[in-house]
């Protein structure tokens, strides 16, 4: 035997050796490879399932965008008609404002004014005579005018009457 192969002879357990360490080394790595993939996977599922629930919330806040803006769209469907009329309304009122303003500026408020204080005094006027006459039929005597007229039908009554033709 040569030295060589008394060499390769040692060198092979070492060989031997090194090569149960690298198997053991290899299914250590399996090992730790199998681990991470499982994790890996199980990372994954839990990614999948985030997923689909940010897309059910998403879909769901499209549906919520969605019925908000038709919501929106159909409230300045009723709201502009509405404001139109309004501001119909308002340009017409203040037409009407503005033309009564001008007529107001074209009246005379003086002349109005003197007139009505003219109907006024008038009236008063015309109270204190209706007053006057009131007073004036209040003080007649009525107990006398009755007397009166007893007496009237009683001269009437006697044979002055039969003269001018009274009967009774």
């Amino acid at each position: 035997m040569t030295a060589e192969e008394t060499m390769a002879v040692q060198a092979a357990p070492e060989t031997s050796l090194e090569a149960q360490n690298q198997s053991k080394g290899i299914l250590a790595g399996e090992a730790r490879l199998e681990t991470a993939l499982r994790r890996l996977e199980e990372q994954s599922a839990l990614q999948t399932v985030l997923a689909k629930k940010r897309l059910f919330y998403a879909r769901l806040s499209a549906a919520f965008l969605a019925v908000t803006a038709i919501a929106v769209v159909w409230m300045v469907g009723q709201v502009i008609p509405q404001m139109e009329r309004t501001l119909g309304t308002a340009n017409t009122t203040m037409a009407d404002v503005d033309l009564v303003m001008q007529q107001l500026a074209m009246a005379d408020i003086p002349g109005i004014l003197e007139n009505l204080d003219q109907t006024l005094s008038e009236g008063r006027e015309s109270i204190v005579e209706a007053s006057d006459a009131l007073q004036q039929v209040s003080s007649i005597d009525f107990a006398g005018l009755n007397k009166a007229i007893q007496e009237l039908q009683g001269v009437l009554e006697n044979p002055l009457g039969s003269l001018i033709g009274w009967k009774k």
